[in-house]
């Protein structure tokens, strides 16, 4: 800035500063002070200035009530066009839109943009049912004018593919026009036949998936995943389609499993790898699923509750590792004391570690807890059989047939005849 050797009337503030060669080097700037001095602004310094995608997060700018400009690059223009999502109302964004389609009219993402806004939010935008119709004729007439706007017509027909299929899975009972699952499959193929993408294949897939055509969606998940553009998702998806078809095998399953826990990002891994150990408990991979239950320690940075340790304390269990196993319940005891499960699997755990005085207090524990809980009383019944204890085994054992235990008839007739 400079300081200018002048006074300045209020009603001058903002004019042009001139050299001697006729050129505007400033604009005039009041001194904030009061003291009646004169600064002038670059004209530099004010060229400069420029609008950012991330301007309309300013608070500054957003105190102000007047329409703000867009980036000159579309490319900064659009990331202000997905932040204003979460910073205006469903009315006001639809403005929104509309000013970066007259400001970018040949861009094909503003009219795809409007179309789902009035589809998704038509319900906002009108009251009225047919209004709310009408918001669905408008959002076809965007797709349609973004064909005619781009020669890549596959990715035209995946966008309308995409929307149709978002509508319509969100509202089951729309029954209007090409707003349906039927148009969005036939839009889909079209796009395929036009362009192979994964991306289209992946879209393809969840189609059939929500029909409750598993082989289909397991095919076009294939696709994607002997691709580079291989996911999560569309490992994920894929075993989910797998696990549906009968006959189909579980080893198979559990590798896309793994797979889509490779593949996805830190905060996303240990939803998949919960799955994975699903399906290897299943199959007796118990030693696996206990490792994998150490991983999603690790990926909850330990922010786990006592179901947590309840479950990795059955994997642990189940391959043999009672000391491991001990461990693990009594910290899910230590978390939730009044769960009369977790004392009666301790009971368990120490009738493997042949300890059966204190798989006695533990089952104990659990039937004081839970006076109806049948297998306690089973359990109960084990340890004092352990222990030479039969008479007082067989009431607890018939306690337990009293209560509805499925597998006690055994051992009341080997040891209580």
């Amino acid at each position: 800035y400079y300081r200018i050797e002048m006074s300045l009337p209020k009603s001058q503030e903002g004019f042009p500063l001139f050299n001697e060669n006729g050129e505007v080097f400033a604009l005039t700037q009041a001194d904030a002070s009061g003291k009646g001095k004169t600064y002038g602004i670059s004209v530099d310094y004010i060229k400069s200035l420029h609008i950012a995608s991330t301007d309309m997060l300013k608070q500054t700018y957003s105190d102000i009530g007047i329409r703000k400009a867009w980036a000159s690059s579309i490319d900064e223009a659009q990331i202000a066009l997905l932040l204003y999502t979460s910073q205006q109302d469903v009315p006001t964004y639809l403005e929104t839109l509309s000013d970066f389609i007259s400001t970018f009219p040949d861009a094909t993402e503003g009219y795809i943009s409007r179309a789902s806004h009035y589809a998704h939010n038509r319900k906002e935008l009108a009251s009225a049912e047919n209004e709310q119709l009408l918001m669905l004729d408008r959002a076809w007439e965007d797709l349609d004018y973004a064909e005619k706007l781009t020669k890549n017509k596959a990715e035209a027909y995946y966008n309308k593919a995409k929307l149709i299929f978002s509508v319509a899975t969100n509202d089951s009972t729309l029954q209007y026009k090409n707003w349906n699952i039927g148009s969005a499959t036939d839009y889909i193929k079209k796009a395929i036949a036009e362009d192979d993408l994964p991306a289209y294949r992946h879209l393809e897939g969840d189609i059939a998936f929500f029909n409750g055509d598993y082989e289909n969606a397991y095919h076009s998940y294939s696709i994607v995943n002997q691709s580079p553009s291989s996911s999560a998702s569309s490992w994920y998806l894929a075993a989910k389609s797998k696990e549906q078809i009968p006959g189909s095998n579980l080893m198979e399953i559990i590798t896309m499993m793994d797979s889509a826990v490779a593949k996805s990002p830190v905060n996303e891994a240990a939803a998949y790898l919960l799955e994975s150990i699903d399906l290897k408990m299943q199959v007796g991979l118990y030693e696996q699923a206990a490792n994998d239950y150490d991983k999603y320690y690790m990926l909850t940075g330990g922010n786990v509750n006592d179901g947590f340790y309840y479950y990795r304390e059955q994997a642990k269990f189940r391959s043999n590792n009672f000391e491991g196993a001990l461990k693990d319940i009594d910290t899910a005891i230590a978390m939730n004391p009044e769960n009369a499960i977790y004392h009666a699997e301790k009971a368990s755990v120490y009738l493997r570690l042949k300890e059966p005085g204190k798989a006695q207090a533990s089952a104990e524990k659990a039937v004081e807890l839970q006076p109806d809980f049948a297998s306690a009383y089973r359990i109960l019944g084990i340890c004092l059989i352990r222990q030479d204890k039969k008479t007082e085994a067989c009431t607890h054992l018939e306690k337990a047939k009293e209560l509805g235990d499925p597998v006690v008839d055994k051992l009341i007739k080997e040891n209580c005849n």
